[in-house]
């Protein structure tokens, strides 16, 4: 625990975490928290920093949109946290967030597994009700060993998620940028203005803004007529989000269909393996993966064994034209090998570039 001094006045600043959960006393190391102390001693900085700004000389909140989030940082309760599988939880938060449709919202939390720091991510609802919202969140645990071609460092946000319990603040805030496309049933049967069908591109947990999209596509007061096809990736059978309501809007939406793929970018492969050089390329020459587990789960015309990548997107995506949009959200390999790095323009050497898909038809989540 650390002391700021102005003047006569002392300000105590604690571990953020152990500040949420009303640890009393010392901050106490916890799975949140373990590698946000660099120490376990207390330390005291002198600083001539003035206090806090009073509610009487604090800044108006400016927000942008109906978002009951303002676009400074909000502190918000987390409720509740329920397991969903193996990896990946929905965190339920205590706020009313009346969010507009493909919208989210920013997280703020303390970069717990790489060296202290703050860390922000974007985060999509995937359900509201009355008084709380919804998280979908996967642990990124760390993988394979540092300069082996699979290695991933764990999440930083993430980790810190997976750490908190019931009661904790999480800080939030939504901004402009964090609105992709407004959505509007005013439109004679079409939420987009001048869209008439959808391809949605997700990878993993990149399914959260798709749900969200969908649930006022599908499930929507008014009549949504706009064809939608979902390219969903994952790793196995088993990593499929929300498989469930996906399986039920199929079976009951003739305006909406899943393709499955599954595998990863290699064709024909799960995975390398961490003795493959980085010279192999698909087919692998050195491992040749066996029918993914659960396969049989999925419909033979809506399944693949890949990647999500250009070919398939051009067997299965709507074809470019003026009234189509293309929906795409996954970790950053997904941007940069189908659109582009996101928050950019569309890249014209992309999956989607090349296939003739303009700037105006790709929106990145």
């Amino acid at each position: 625990m650390s002391s700021l001094v102005s003047g006569s006045n002392v300000y105590v600043v604690r571990c953020p975490i152990c500040y949420q959960l009303n640890t009393p006393g010392l901050p106490k190391k916890h799975p949140a928290c373990a590698m946000y102390h660099k120490s376990t001693e207390e330390t005291t900085v002198t600083t001539t920093l003035p206090p806090p700004p009073s509610s009487a000389t604090a800044p108006t909140p400016e927000f942008a949109s109906s978002c009951s989030l303002s676009t400074s940082w909000t502190p918000v309760s987390l409720k509740r946290v329920t397991p969903y599988n193996h990896d990946t939880s929905i965190f339920t938060f205590s706020l009313s967030l009346n969010l507009p449709t493909c919208a989210c919202l920013l997280v703020r939390a303390p970069d717990c597994e790489h060296g202290g720091g703050e860390a922000v991510r974007p985060y999509t609802p995937i359900a509201e009700r009355e008084g709380e919202f919804d998280l979908l969140i996967k642990s990124y645990k760390q993988w394979g060993e540092v300069g082996q071609r699979n290695f991933r460092p764990p999440g930083a946000v993430s980790s810190y998620m997976f750490g908190l319990r019931a009661g904790a603040k999480v800080d939030f805030k939504h901004i402009k940028f964090n609105l992709k496309i407004p959505y509007n049933l005013s439109h004679k049967g079409y939420g987009f203005e001048g869209v008439k069908t959808i391809t949605m591109i997700a990878v993993g947990v990149g399914i959260a803004p798709m749900i969200q999209t969908l649930n006022s596509i599908l499930e929507g007061e008014t009549e949504d007529i706009t064809q939608v096809v979902l390219m969903l990736g994952n790793r196995s059978v088993k990593d499929i989000i929300l498989k469930e309501k996906l399986d039920a809007w199929e079976s009951t939406k003739s305006n909406f269909k899943v393709i499955h793929h599954v595998g990863t970018r290699y064709a024909g492969i799960v995975s390398h393996k961490n003795t493959c050089p980085k010279s192999c390329r698909a087919p692998c020459k050195f491992w040749v993966s066996q029918v993914p587990e659960r396969w049989s789960e999925l419909a033979e015309d809506r399944r693949e064994r890949t990647w999500i990548n250009q070919t398939s997107i051009e067997k299965y995506a709507f074809k470019p034209s003026g009234d189509t949009r293309v929906f795409v959200c996954g970790l950053p390999s997904v941007y940069e090998a189908l659109c582009g790095v996101r928050g950019t323009p569309l890249s014209a050497d992309s999956a989607l570039g090349r296939l003739g898909y303009d700037e105006k038809a790709v929106v990145k989540f």
